[in-house]
């Protein structure tokens, strides 16, 4: 730990929420560390059933595939089942006693956590199937996803199924932004059937998206910050950064901070479609940086 972390810390001074919760597996080295060039099981996102302690099942996406798994807990052995293998997925999430899941083209499942049913079933949103980023976000009692929608740019950005990811050989700042939201809303008066309907307006609430975890929180509480805006990391992957064995992976393992310090880190706003990074706005820069003193990194100290 750094010298100056401190010894006791006083949640009294302090407001503490937990805003959201993903796990990922990956196998390491027996010194305990990853090389990010091995090719070596990855499962990206892994999320628990609700029930998961009673129940200790869950899904994952590992390599885009959609898995099922239960844990053996007198072994602690994870026995793993292919959902579908045809398509690749990107986003995976648990709301309403279901899992949701979503492809590359946009197609939702709603899925029973308990026997693995398929409960809901929704065709894609866009007009035109099309490879994009996708994201499930929980905000206040809703579901939403949240769409890259890379069809404004079909020749700068592809998706690479060997990597998981989609990739440009264009400059960042070359490639066009566009987000599209989509609300799960009962469906007329039949409760039990639903549908998605695209918003425009989040509100005073602000969405953070990326590969790792998504959640929604009120800007009211944070002065000079409006909401109707979406946070998000900039995951598309430029293909020089990988011929020089380069990888957004490896900022976010090795250097957290770095994706906020290279623009990686921007914010969309939602009312006039305008994208710049998040480094530009010092108020909202404020709710994720600097930390405060005591949490910085102490460079001339040893990890204990």
């Amino acid at each position: 730990m750094p010298a100056n972390f401190p010894k006791e810390i006083n949640h009294l001074n302090f407001r503490v929420e937990e805003m959201t919760k993903g796990f990922s597996i990956r196998l390491l080295k027996d010194d305990g560390s990853s090389d990010l060039h091995d090719n070596n099981f990855w499962t990206r996102k892994f999320k628990l059933a609700s029930d998961f302690d009673s129940s200790y099942k869950a899904i994952s996406i590992s390599s885009g595939q959609l898995r099922r798994a239960r844990l053996d807990i007198y072994t602690t052995d994870i026995h793993w089942c292919s959902l579908d293998t045809e398509v690749h997925y990107r986003d995976i999430t648990n709301f309403d006693g279901k899992f949701f899941m979503v492809n590359i083209y946009g197609v939702i499942l709603g899925m029973d956590e308990s026997f693995y049913t398929l409960d809901e079933v929704h065709t894609s949103l866009e007009q035109k199937d099309w490879e994009c980023e996708r994201y499930f976000v929980e905000s206040c009692g809703h579901l939403y996803l949240v769409v890259r929608d890379f069809l404004i740019c079909p020749t700068l950005v592809q998706y690479n199924y060997t990597l998981d990811a989609f990739m440009t050989e264009a400059k960042d700042a070359n490639v066009p932004v566009k987000f599209k939201v989509y609300k799960r809303i009962p469906s007329g008066d039949q409760r039990s059937r639903f549908c998605w309907v695209e918003v425009n307006d989040l509100g005073d609430h602000a969405f953070f998206v990326s590969t790792d975890c998504s959640f929604s929180f009120s800007t009211r509480d944070y002065t000079g910050c409006g909401g109707n805006c979406i946070i998000y990391v900039d995951e598309i992957d430029n293909v020089e950064r990988l011929r020089k064995f380069e990888s957004i992976e490896a900022d976010n393992d090795k250097e957290g901070l770095k994706q906020l310090k290279n623009g990686k880190v921007r914010l969309y706003n939602l009312a006039d479609q305008s994208s710049a990074p998040l480094a530009l706005f010092p108020h909202y820069l404020d709710m994720f940086w600097p930390p405060p003193t005591w949490l910085k990194w102490d460079q001339g100290s040893s990890n204990a």
